[in-house]
């Protein structure tokens, strides 16, 4: 009999479920809407043209993890599965939370793609006078809640390494911009602030 990850097992389902749509969906598709009406009105950013390959990385990133999900040997010991499976849709709803409260930060200046405008400024409240990038430090731990919650250590190395690969890609693109467009000002803030872990890195 195959050992079901708990994310489909009642009454698992429910909550994991609940949290991964409100999550991964429910707030993004407002930046998305507001982001391609952005575009439709003409505005001008400088942005990364070779970029747009990473959108496509994290969803067959997920859709991977979770088929793998099922594969038993790979599958956490069971009697740590439930109390892991609640540390990683707590901390998928915890890291939601934060790019929540980074989006109202930013304002418009968040957006998926990468856009720099050039009288943007530089935001330094909220969870930005800790670290330069937390919004994508919430973005990878909301896919290692993912991993942990599929109870599959494949599915978390996936997700988790794969976030990682691509915001610091986005860090790498976004930073050059952000210099490149701000100049001294950012220069100054990045002196200040790690990228993604207080006083670490």
């Amino acid at each position: 009999m195959i050992n079901i990850p708990l994310p489909f097992m009642m009454p698992f389902t429910a909550v994991f479920w609940a949290a991964y749509l409100w999550a991964f969906y429910v707030s993004e598709w407002k930046i998305i809407k507001r982001t391609m009406t952005d575009l439709s009105q003409g505005n001008t950013f400088r942005q990364d043209p070779h970029f747009g390959y990473s959108k496509f990385i994290m969803p067959l990133a997920q859709l991977v993890a979770f088929v793998l999900a099922f594969v038993e040997p790979l599958q956490f010991e069971v009697s740590n599965r439930n109390v892991l499976f609640w540390i990683g849709t707590i901390m998928l709803i915890g890291a939601s939370i934060l790019r929540r409260h980074c989006f109202r930060m930013l304002g418009e200046y968040f957006t998926f793609d990468v856009r720099v405008h050039d009288e943007q400024r530089v935001i330094e409240r909220g969870a930005y006078s800790w670290v330069r990038h937390p919004s994508y430090a919430a973005g990878i731990l909301m896919y290692v809640g993912v991993g942990f919650a599929l109870g599959n250590w494949i599915s978390l190395v996936i997700l988790s390494s794969l976030a990682v690969f691509v915001y610091m890609k986005r860090i790498t693109v976004e930073e050059h911009a952000l210099k490149e467009a701000l100049g001294e000002r950012y220069r100054t803030y990045m002196q200040s602030r790690k990228r993604l872990i207080p006083y670490v890195y």
